[in-house]
């Protein structure tokens, strides 16, 4: 779909535009959404992508509804967002494919699953989106759009890790002109109680889009309390909860869905994440982390990219296929993020490095800074002295204790470096400041130590 200049001819162009192989990883462009307009550019800021996604395209827009294909209305709808500015054409793809791909139902993973054998799921889309693409403003057109299908009604969940980002979601869908009530989960589950009863059922309280933490999802008995304000809007006059629930076709968002990736380890985070799926089958849910897909064997929560179960008789369960990608190793991985891209059902672009320059500053660290590491570094041999004493004494076993004291001890170095580096990085960015530049800091963890 291009946009053009009004001064421009309007003229029908067929030609489909085919990604090729050797793209730069420094330049990535929407490949649904083209434009002529000199002011309307791909994104604010150059994005790219991993040189291996590069070599496939994502599914093009068609209008006969086949599979890969994306309909000519999931755009058209989208359109007027990325002509008033809303939506930078690289984010228009994101929200067509998501939405595209809600279209679609398979067959549910019987072995296992809360539902009936038989039983359909709707299909869900991976965003695995790095910062400065805008992700937010994604979900919230993603928002709009379950919004607008069922005429400005419904009911929708935005699942997120901290509840201070409440703001942030009110701000990206105030600015995709998406203009509804933004209930905070803590505020909205307690007033109905610990029964949930008549939770949200009239007024405002019983439309919108409910903002929770996965803290809250798993404090208590939380899952019920969400899937009674959910699906209180679907309950027709003669219709149980159950029925209820199987209707209810609103949006899912897993904002940082890495957070359920521990399912192995057996995580009520994790184990909640599925059941919350399987209870609401016809919702439509959308993944959102970019590091979501690093690792196979965290992606168990992800059941609706169809990947697994009755929807992909190759693999009927999520074990099959975490064994056979394992076994074919980092190859297979790799194979399988290009068939997600291909397939319209993932997507992965990050801001592009071209331009940018690395400097490497070294802290000199102060008189005072040093005394604090010395001892700090005399306290921690002084506990483990005290320590091997008391297990000599107590005749206990020493690895559970020894693995707590050398986990403790790296948590207290790493926030004791952090602070080190506090007064550099302040006198850095007064710098810049001065100078008329916008500052970014960032804490970078992988996450896996805890």
């Amino acid at each position: 779909i291009e946009l053009l200049d009004s001064d421009d001819e309007c003229e029908q162009n067929d030609t489909k535009q085919e990604a090729s192989s050797s793209m730069s990883t420094s330049d990535y462009s929407s490949q649904l959404f083209t434009t002529k307009n000199a002011l309307i550019p791909s994104h604010t800021s150059p994005a790219c992508e991993s040189a291996l996604l590069s070599s496939v395209s994502a599914c093009n827009f068609s209008s006969n509804g086949s599979d890969g294909a994306l309909q000519d209305e999931a755009a058209s709808t989208i359109l007027p967002l990325v002509v008033e500015g809303k939506l930078s054409p690289l984010q228009a793809e994101g929200v067509a494919l998501a939405t595209t791909r809600f279209n679609r139902v398979f067959t549910s993973n019987s072995a296992g699953s809360l539902q009936q054998k038989g039983a359909v799921q709707r299909a869900g889309f991976f965003l695995g989106d790095g910062a400065g693409i805008g992700k937010g403003r994604q979900i919230a057109a993603i928002i709009r759009d379950a919004f607008c299908r069922n005429h400005g009604r419904g009911r929708q969940l935005w699942i997120s890790t901290s509840r201070e980002l409440i703001e942030d979601a009110k701000r990206d869908l105030n600015d995709v002109g998406c203009h509804v009530e933004i209930h905070d989960g803590v505020d909205l589950l307690g007033k109905s109680g610990a029964s949930g009863k008549g939770l949200g059922v009239g007024g405002s309280l019983g439309k919108g889009v409910l903002f929770i933490t996965y803290s809250l999802l798993v404090s208590g008995k939380r899952l019920e309390d969400i899937l009674n304000w959910l699906a209180g809007g679907s309950i027709g006059k003669n219709d149980s909860k159950h029925q209820a629930e199987q209707s209810y076709d609103g949006l899912i968002v897993f904002d940082e869905a890495h957070k359920a990736k521990n399912l192995e380890a057996d995580t009520r985070t994790a184990k909640l994440v599925i059941a919350l799926q399987e209870r609401l089958p016809n919702a439509r849910v959308l993944y959102c982390s970019a590091t979501g897909v690093s690792e196979i064997a965290h992606m168990a929560y992800a059941v609706r990219l169809g990947l697994w179960g009755s929807a992909n008789p190759l693999y009927p369960t999520f074990d099959s296929f975490k064994d056979a990608l394992t076994r074919r190793g980092v190859g297979a991985m790799e194979m399988l993020a290009l068939e997600m891209k291909r397939k319209g059902l993932f997507l992965a672009r990050t801001l592009s490095w071209e331009g940018a320059d690395f400097h490497t500053l070294e802290v000199r660290l102060g008189q005072k800074q040093v005394a604090s590491y010395d001892g700090a570094v005399k306290w921690w041999f002084r506990v483990k002295a005290e320590i091997e004493s008391a297990l000599q004494m107590l005749n206990m076993s020493a690895n559970t204790i020894w693995r707590l004291y050398f986990a403790a001890q790296q948590r207290f170095y790493k926030e004791m470096c952090i602070c080190a580096k506090v007064d550099e990085v302040v006198a850095q960015a007064k710098q810049y400041l001065e100078n008329d530049h916008s500052i970014v800091i960032g804490l970078q963890s992988t996450g896996e130590a805890g």
